[in-house]
Order: C-alpha cells, then sequence, then structure tokens
C-alpha cells in the first residue's frame, strides 16, 4: 500500500510549541524539521491520507490510472491541494506500460510506501 498526505494533525492548536517546522526547500517542497530532541514514543504527529492505492513504486498502468481517478474524486479543495504539491519527475516520460500522469508525478513524488507497516499489505 502506498500513500500520498496533504494534511497534517498535531494534538496542540499551539503552533508555537509544535515539536517540529515546515520550512520549503527549493526542488523538494516543503519538509518537516525537529526543533527539539525526540524520546521514543512521542507523538510527533498524525497524517491522514489524501490517496492510497495497493502496491507500491515502481507503480504501472492499472495503479497510475487509480491514482488519477482517486485524485479526480476528491473534493475541489482537495484535489487542487494535491496538485500543488511538488512532482519531481518528468510527466511526459514514457513507462513501460504507458504515460506517467501529472497526478502520479505528484503521488510518487509525496507518497510513503506502507507495506511493511502495520497498515500494509
Amino acid at each position: 500500500m502506498s500513500t500520498c498526505w496533504r494534511r497534517v494533525k498535531y494534538n496542540s492548536d499551539d503552533v508555537d510549541n509544535y515539536p517540529w517546522e515546515l520550512k520549503f526547500i527549493e526542488g523538494k517542497g516543503y519538509s518537516a524539521f525537529a526543533t527539539r530532541s525526540f524520546s521514543a514514543g512521542d507523538w510527533i504527529c498524525s497524517e491522514f491520507p489524501t490517496v492510497w492505492i495497493s502496491g507500491h513504486h515502481p507503480f504501472n498502468e492499472i495503479q497510475i490510472n487509480e491514482i488519477e481517478s482517486k485524485v479526480e474524486s476528491l473534493d475541489e479543495d482537495d484535489r487542487n491541494e494535491f496538485y500543488k504539491m511538488e512532482n519531481v519527475f518528468n510527466t511526459d516520460e514514457d513507462l513501460s506500460d504507458g504515460k506517467l500522469t501529472k497526478a502520479a508525478g505528484i503521488f510518487m513524488t509525496n507518497c510513503f510506501d506502507m507495506t511493511d507497516s502495520i497498515f500494509g499489505e
């Protein structure tokens, strides 16, 4: 399973006390950086997937079509926010069984492979 997130939730509304900060890195997009040390078991944040699919990179044409379909089914605000995320892939690139789409490029840039996690396959 691979997932792509857009929202992050922390257990405090007090942004000044978050244990991390988001910074924009040219060519990579936004990244989280720790503002303090963490101990084992500390809750850093929780995220809810915007898009998820079965399988992992490299994606085949069926999975790319699934990504396209799921992105297009998002409500307008979420879809617009999804398309603002970074894409490091050339969307004109030919894959072994089709063309890489913009949505698939964004997904692959920002996704996490959950295969070996407690939520994975």
